[in-house]
């Protein structure tokens, strides 16, 4: 096996048609990504925008009023049309044709070829009519220049209600990270001692207190007199039970003691995958993670 540093691999990535950064500090990534999926959401509304704003009123001028056939008295008229629609494809749309060269080069296909073979050929079929009308029969004389700026204006205005939809959720994502404890008290023969949850390893006893959130999936071994557990979002409910498994999900209700053995050895993001409240406990580290 080899080994590749973080700009090889960055710009195999690159090469590959996609892009890609390194990035060390994880707070430093997570302010990045916030700040380009904002800047993303924003650069795909106004593309939508532009692009709508020129392919609505010809596709309802075309179905309301002319029949979107060239002819000589209005020739001159169609040629404008096609001009600002060619505008529209390199300003609002030119990322579908960067992307679609790419993979081009790349020897593959992706979404942004089918945008960019389909709405290129839609225009220049439409400019060839449009500047040479004597070479295609006159049924043949249909113009599609809004089916370009159509096809580029929906797909961004999708693109950026991902956008936005997949910003919404990294927020709560973070939210919900946001509320993992950083550290666990580990319980040894000399003492406690606060260890960061990365270094947890299986088999380690921790202790909780009241109001603590559990930093990891685990086993209670001794506490009094219940544990809060968080059923759902949206409800609770109180465990009668002594001996059971709890997850991080769980909080703690009226704790003066408890103790549990964590079920599993963390990994490096150990903490992140269930932050919500927990107990005070103290808690012995296994080999599986625990259950509901």
């Amino acid at each position: 096996m080899g080994s590749a540093s973080a700009a090889e691999l960055v710009q195999a990535v690159e090469k590959a048609g996609y892009g890609a950064e390194a990035i060390e500090d994880d707070l430093q990534r997570r302010e990045r990504q916030q700040e380009t999926a904002l800047a993303t959401m924003k650069r795909f509304r106004w593309q939508a925008i532009v692009a709508l704003l020129v392919g609505v009123p010809v596709m309802v001028w075309g179905m309301i009023g002319d029949n979107m056939m060239v002819s000589d008295d209005n020739r001159s008229l169609w040629l404008v049309i096609g001009l600002v629609t060619l505008a529209v494809m390199v300003f609002a749309g030119g990322h579908f044709y960067r992307s679609a060269w790419k993979s081009l080069k790349n020897g593959t296909a992706t979404m942004d070829t089918l945008v960019a073979l389909g709405t290129g050929v839609a225009w220049l079929y439409s400019m060839s009519v449009n500047l040479w009308p004597q070479w295609f029969p006159m049924e043949a004389r249909h113009l599609y220049y809004e089916a370009s700026a159509m096809i580029i204006g929906l797909i961004n205005l999708g693109h950026m209600l991902e956008a936005r939809a997949r910003q919404r959720s990294s927020k709560a994502l973070e939210k919900l990270l946001d509320l993992t404890p950083p550290s666990a008290r580990v319980v040894t023969p000399e003492g406690e001692k606060d260890l960061p949850l990365a270094e947890v390893q299986a088999g380690m006893t921790l202790r909780l207190t009241t109001g603590d959130r559990v930093p990891v999936d685990g086993m209670i071994s001794r506490a009094k007199p219940g544990l809060m557990k968080r059923c759902s979002p949206a409800n609770r409910c109180r465990s009668k039970r002594r001996w059971r498994r709890y997850s991080r999900r769980d909080r703690g209700a009226g704790w003066q003691r408890a103790v549990y053995r964590q079920r599993r050895r963390q990994p490096d993001h150990a903490g992140k995958n269930y932050p919500h409240g927990a107990p005070g406990a103290e808690q012995q580290t296994g080999d599986r993670p625990a259950g509901g």
